[in-house]
């Protein structure tokens, strides 16, 4: 079963087939399976910062010389104009993704 979710105006979220795609208005896809998904994250804009969306996964690969916590494997920054019902968003997805994970 697909769902399909707006994150805003640049960003939606298909969840289906064990895949979380992100997908831009440009209809270029971040595809990603959900079982190596270790978080996800939709950070609210606070005043004038911008707010992100955000992907941490198992396997990612330490780039050599790195020092400190693991980048993000996705992060796009959202504008407070963009940025509408983003807490049920994020709770939705994110039970999808314990729905599958299970």
């Amino acid at each position: 079963m697909e769902r399909l979710s707006m994150i805003s105006k640049k960003w939606m979220i298909i969840v289906e087939n064990g895949t979380l795609v992100l997908v831009n208005q440009n209809q270029m896809k971040h595809t990603f399976l959900i079982q190596d998904i270790v978080t996800f994250e939709i950070h609210k804009p606070v005043f004038w910062l911008k707010g992100y969306i955000q992907i941490q996964l198992k396997n990612q690969k330490k780039p050599e010389h790195f020092r400190g916590e693991m980048p993000p494997a996705f992060i796009s920054l959202i504008s407070k104009e963009e940025y509408p019902c983003w807490k049920a968003i994020e709770q939705s997805v994110r039970q999808q993704l314990k729905i599958r994970l299970h």
